[in-house]
């Protein structure tokens, strides 16, 4: 799949193998030229390639082969790997990355009516976490390399639009608390569900459906139709 069919920026840096960054890294935007492509010049010998490819407003920064910092506080789809390369004396060579997604997308579906007070749904993915003050992971694993929060606020016009809230995990085994709180048009809160323990899984979207705002019951009638022992008389 061509890169610019998911991401709209590429960051890209060579390290050596002492684990020092080769040049300076290449950073690229889907709209120029050649966007997922590079060419370098390099002495021969051992190298680490490490690559990111995002959607945010300003370039990764990639300060080493375990540590990369992307934009923001508030991740998007966002795809990562570090790669081997052995360049050998006198000969050109040619490497292809496919790197896979390291992000995790969790989507709060509504299947009651929304109230027509309704202004927006707050919703807090790891609501147990702490507010980002920057956004690092490691492209070797794909997990963060902190415990955070993220925070999404999904208009009452986009709640039907399956609005997707990325998400990476520090730990891969780790589990995650989902906060959903519906807001209306003066700020107050109508109503909130907190989902406990949702696994989050990188390239898989997690989708909660449910009855959000009205709780709904069903019943079921049977009869109790078996006779009590008979009794008898004389007359």
């Amino acid at each position: 799949r061509s890169i610019s069919d998911a991401a709209t920026r590429l960051s890209f840096a060579v390290f050596d193998a002492k684990d020092a960054l080769v040049g300076t890294a290449i950073h690229q935007q889907s709209a120029d030229t050649g966007f997922g492509t590079v060419e370098l010049e390099l002495y021969p010998g051992s190298y680490k390639l490490v690559a990111v490819a995002h959607n945010g407003e300003a370039d990764a920064a990639i300060t080493s082969t375990t540590s990369v910092t992307l934009p923001g506080t508030t991740f998007t789809d966002t795809f990562a790997k570090v790669q081997d390369l052995t360049v050998e004396a006198d000969e050109d060579g040619s490497f292809i990355m496919q790197l896979p997604r390291v992000t995790s997308a969790f989507i709060l579906r509504i299947t009651d009516t929304l109230p027509a007070n309704l202004k927006e749904m707050e919703v807090i993915v790891n609501s147990t976490g702490t507010v980002p003050g920057s956004l690092t992971m490691n492209p070797t694993d794909g997990l963060a390399l902190g415990h955070w929060k993220q925070t999404r606020t999904i208009s009452a016009a986009d709640i039907s639009k399956d609005v997707p809230i990325y998400f990476i995990k520090q730990n891969a085994a780790t589990v995650v608390n989902v906060k959903a709180t519906a807001k209306d048009t003066a700020g107050n809160e109508i109503i909130s569900h907190t989902i406990n323990n949702v696994s989050l899984v990188p390239n898989q979207k997690t989708i909660a459906t449910g009855c959000f705002f009205n709780s709904q019951a069903s019943g079921t009638f049977t009869l109790d139709s078996a006779w009590d022992t008979d009794k008898n008389i004389e007359y």
